[in-house]
């Protein structure tokens, strides 16, 4: 009647970057500084329970404790706003779950329970915006690093007589910082029931009651699907449905007040079918609105007077100078001074919304033993907007059409072939142009990448040692060479960035064996 699992992960990382601050006449035994100082460490303690104190009653329950870590110091400057730039986060979490299934009803499956997440931080940073990127996705891709500054309109820095600045000195003007410690509960109440009110109708309802105690709110989300047999090996399929999402970083909170859980409405249709004994499909249409969507804002530290520039600019006796200047080169330099004498940081709220639509398409087949695989097809659009009134723009994530096709062929004598091919579309950037004119930087997200594809291919054979089995593959990751890891305009053609997510080929062999 007791079932018990308990598990245990501990993850420890640490390394030291180091550079020859010159090469010169001293060749390879030029000085080394240590140019990045990192740590981490990760442990989880997860266990379940189920207890079956009846056939009709299944109880289930769910406790784990993360606690994760960070130690990065950079020890020599990383700009002119910091001697040490550091990142040192400490994070605990506390998360329980409770659920009771009761089938004792002829047509109705009952699903209840509740949920509490505890979690408590430490944190002391202060570093370049693009280091907490890097730490926060694992990738210093510029995409996101310049959307939240260039917002609805984009911008334009110019280097003249007045201030030399590029958006390297951008990078290095844009700081997260946040000192403190803070903890926090959320939890939720919900109630399932599937019920099979007639032969070929089958409803699932359900609500949630979501407490949030970041902002003291509390969240109620109604959710009813159904499906509907309309001839034997055809139903009809539908949902919609209300969810909430509040994971959000450290910096997140530490640089906020009152966070809202972000929030999305949910509405699909569909079918599913079984064409022939070996072929079943299934299409869906489907949409999303989006709010309370989390947004980034980064803005000056301090407010500097357009008397101060002018005097800095031109000295005590400006007006003369400023008098032969058109109004809106006086806000050029205004705007240039600002940027490029004064610290930005980030900080966060709620005001962020969007929508999303598309259809998804699913084919499986199994026609022969020795055969079998699926096809799946996506077309999409998701778009968001940071504040009300603003331009809409294309999501991080936005992909049009997404295709994928799997084989599995088993052949004789125990040999075994797999081949995936992946398409899938560009994902958005923000664009960015150095010329004479100056540094030119795009409207969020208004270019994309070229399409990642990828094929993989597998190899195995299977065979016995002594009535015991073994087999021996050959894998190969991105047959083709496609260079998914260079980030290359889909207009242009020009290679923007890099980014080591994105595989190279990779050819792997192995061994296993089973006693």
């Amino acid at each position: 009647k007791l079932h018990i699992f308990i598990n245990e992960i501990h993850n420890t990382d640490k390394y030291k970057y180091i550079e020859r601050k010159a090469y010169g006449e001293e060749g390879i035994n030029a000085e080394r500084d240590t140019f990045i100082d990192y740590a981490s460490n990760y442990n989880v303690l997860y266990g379940t329970a189920k207890y079956l104190p009846a056939p009709e009653h299944i109880i289930n329950i769910t406790g784990a404790w993360q606690k994760r870590g960070w130690d990065l110091i950079f020890p020599a400057p990383f700009s002119v706003f910091a001697d040490t730039s550091i990142y040192n986060v400490k994070l605990s979490q506390y998360n329980f779950n409770l659920n009771w299934l009761y089938s004792g009803f002829s047509d109705h499956i009952v699903n209840a329970g509740f949920q509490i997440d505890y979690n408590r931080a430490n944190y002391d940073v202060n570093v370049a915006r693009i280091i907490q990127q890097v730490i926060l996705n694992g990738s210093s891709n510029f995409t996101d690093f310049w959307g939240p500054l260039t917002q609805d309109n984009g911008l334009t820095l110019v280097s003249n007589q007045f201030n030399a600045f590029n958006t390297t000195d951008m990078v290095k003007h844009i700081f997260v910082k946040y000192k403190g410690n803070s903890s926090w509960f959320n939890g939720g109440l919900f109630l399932q029931d599937e019920w099979n009110l007639t032969p070929r109708l089958t409803l699932d309802l359900g609500v949630r009651l979501e407490m949030c105690r970041a902002d003291s709110s509390i969240t109620i989300s109604p959710r009813v699907s159904g499906k509907y047999s309309l001839a034997p090996n055809h139903e009809l399929i539908g949902a919609v449905g209300h969810y909430t999402q509040n994971n959000y970083d450290i910096a997140s909170i530490a640089l906020s007040n009152n966070l809202k859980p972000e929030k999305v409405w949910h509405g699909s249709i569909g079918e599913e079918s079984r064409l022939l004994p070996w072929v079943s499909q299934k299409i869906d249409f489907y949409g999303k609105y989006y709010y309370d969507l989390l947004t980034e804002i980064i803005e000056g530290t301090s407010s500097v007077s357009a008397d101060s520039i002018y005097r800095s600019v031109y000295g005590s006796y400006y007006a003369d100078s400023l008098a032969t200047l058109s109004s809106q080169k006086q806000t050029d330099i205004l705007t240039e001074y600002q940027y490029s004498n004064n610290l930005l940081e980030t900080h966060y709220g709620n005001s962020g919304r969007g929508y999303a639509y598309g259809l998804e398409y699913f084919l499986r087949y199994d026609p022969y033993d020795f055969w079998n695989g699926w096809i799946s097809i996506t077309a999409s659009r998701s778009m968001r907007q940071s504040n009300k009134g603003w331009r809409w723009y294309n999501s991080s994530l936005d992909r049009p059409l997404m295709f994928s096709l799997v084989n599995y062929y088993r052949l004789p004598r125990s040999y075994e072939i797999s081949v995936k091919y992946r398409y899938m579309s560009g994902l958005p950037y923000t664009s960015e142009v150095q010329d004479s004119n100056g540094t030119r930087i795009g409207t969020t997200n208004d270019s994309r990448y070229t399409a990642y594809q990828r094929l993989d291919f597998k190899f195995s054979k299977g065979f016995t040692i002594k009535d015991s089995k073994a087999h021996f593959y050959i894998e190969a990751w991105n047959v083709f060479n496609t260079p998914n890891f260079a980030l290359i305009d889909s207009k242009t053609k020009r290679i923007i960035s890099f980014d080591a997510n994105w595989p190279m080929p990779m050819l792997f062999c192995g061994f296993d064996y089973q006693w």
